[in-house]
């Protein structure tokens, strides 16, 4: 399991937004419905960007190809109800 965030203007808007997924494939088909990419099949590309101290994740962006930066997810997590940082 692992958390995503949109890409927004501002940290709270983006955490107001957090989803949970189980795998990549629930998040490309996530990202396939829900999110403007206009493709008909996503090329993701994930890299680790480093400790995000607001949030405390260690946080990866994800960006599809040949459309650009369309969230940010952390590493996989057994306990997602005890992460710091998720709304209420």
């Amino acid at each position: 399991m692992f958390w995503f965030r949109p890409h927004r203007s501002t940290i709270a808007e983006a955490m107001d937004e957090v989803r949970e997924f189980e795998s990549r494939a629930d998040l490309e088909a996530f990202l396939m419905a829900d999110q403007p990419v206009g493709t008909e099949r996503l090329e993701l590309q994930i890299r680790p960007v480093g400790y995000d101290d607001r949030i405390q994740w260690d946080t990866h962006v994800i960006s599809v190809a040949g459309y650009g930066v369309v969230g940010f997810s952390d590493r996989m997590r057994p306990e997602p109800e005890n992460r710091p940082g998720l709304p209420i």
